[in-house]
């Protein structure tokens, strides 16, 4: 069992992080993360998110290939997605899908690495636009042999965002267009600032 410690910021990033909008600052540090032994890694992942007034918990699957592709969907109650993000290098696209809302933009910093990069790499920097306080990151390990996380954690002051890895897959073939999203025409589009409202009915 092993804890990787790193930092990144954006109070934000705990509710979204790869949702990972609307959120931001300064830095993960840490380079003591082992080299990865895998290049793909897709799981169905439980979410939970907890702070002074909400509570959280979803069921969702990760899908990353490589350093620069991501793909994040929360499931409803007959496992239908409900919202789906897309990360392709600092491109995000976000799509709420029983609001037809959908987001698209760069909310990462050009020196900032891409999501994807911190699940695959377990250590990196994301820089987001706006500056928010630090967001503490663990990655734990418990088979060395493979190096698969089965749990990521995300905390900020008095928010955490935990995602647990169920039955993760490595090194699987991802076809390029799982990481392609297309919102349909009708949706309507929304700025960073109004995802959090949103995000907001997830509690209920």
């Amino acid at each position: 069992m092993k804890l990787l410690k790193q930092k990144l910021t954006g109070k934000a990033a705990l509710i979204i992080v790869f949702l990972l909008a609307g959120c931001a600052g300064p830095k993960i540090k840490d380079g003591n993360a082992e080299k990865p032994f895998f290049n793909t890694i897709k799981s169905a992942v439980m979410v939970s998110f907890a702070g002074p007034a909400d509570k959280i918990k979803k069921k969702a699957v990760l899908a990353v290939k490589g350093t620069e592709r991501l793909r994040f969907e929360i499931k409803g109650f007959f496992n239908e997605p409900v919202f789906i993000l897309v990360a392709n290098g600092r491109k995000v696209q976000a799509f709420f899908i029983q609001d037809n809302a959908y987001f698209e933009g760069e909310l990462f910093d050009e020196n900032s690495d891409n999501p994807a990069a911190i699940f695959i790499n377990r250590a990196g920097k994301l820089i987001l636009k706006s500056k928010e306080p630090d967001v503490s990151v663990a990655f734990k390990i418990t088979d060395k042999n493979t190096g698969i996380p089965s749990l990521a954690e995300f905390t900020s002051a008095d928010y955490k965002l935990s995602f647990i890895f169920l039955d993760p897959e490595i090194n699987k073939e991802l076809p390029d267009e799982l990481f392609i999203l297309f919102a349909p025409k009708s949706a309507r589009k929304i700025s960073e600032e109004q995802i959090k409202r949103y995000l907001e009915k997830w509690n209920k």
